[in-house]
């Protein structure tokens, strides 16, 4: 009896005041009620840690839309991207170099259709697509 007692104490549990069924029902209430603490005190650090890492969820959400953005509009990242080639390239970086020149038209269009797909609630994108719906017919 004395040695499954030391490798109780081993382990960490001890065992002495159990001496009957009631001291065991004790116990596990006990022990849920400890259960029960450890839990609402790991929900509320989880909730901490998302309030604290909110911000960065919202910059990787809008990164993640701005790079999705001429898949979810395809006519005006079509449309975009047209206007990127053509205006930023030939134009404004006319006399760039190569790296610029292949970097700064693909951020235009990608910002830019962003930005027009968020003002298709003002009705922007909304005249574009009736306008392409015009020449198709």
């Amino acid at each position: 009896m004395t040695r499954k007692m030391r490798s109780n104490k081993n382990v960490g549990i001890a065992f002495k005041h159990i001496k009957s069924q009631k001291d065991i029902t004790i116990e596990r209430i006990k022990l849920k009620m400890e259960l029960n603490q450890n839990k609402t005190a790991l929900s509320q650090s989880v909730a901490s840690l998302k309030e604290e890492f909110n911000p960065l969820s919202n910059i990787v959400g809008t990164v993640q839309n701005v790079a999705n953005a001429d898949t979810n509009y395809p006519l005006v990242g079509m449309g975009m991207s047209i206007l990127s080639d053509k205006l930023v390239k030939n134009v404004f970086l006319k006399k760039s170099g190569w790296l610029k020149k292949l970097i700064i038209p693909v951020l235009v269009k990608k910002i830019s259709t962003y930005a027009l797909a968020n003002m298709k609630s003002k009705g922007i994108a909304g005249v574009l697509h009736k306008a392409a719906n015009t020449l198709r017919k």
